[in-house]
């Protein structure tokens, strides 16, 4: 497994242990009377465009953009 694949696997680990685990059961249970907070999910877009009209400028958005999206 290369170094980019371990980062979105660790991610991705870390999503489905906070939604299956007993995360959001804990904060119901000992922090939503006092915190008088919510669980909820943010959603961040945005998009990579090569700054220069290079080889390694377009190689450097495809390399943003997979990191961003790729997993």
């Amino acid at each position: 497994m290369i170094v980019s694949e371990k980062f979105y696997v660790s991610t991705i680990e870390k999503i489905l242990d906070h939604s299956t685990g007993n995360v959001a059961e804990d904060f119901y249970h000992h922090f939503k009377a006092s915190q008088m907070g919510e669980i909820g999910i943010t959603v961040s877009t945005f998009w990579m465009v090569p700054k220069y009209q290079t080889i390694a400028s377009s190689k450097a958005a495809s390399r943003a953009l997979d990191f961003a999206f790729g997993w």
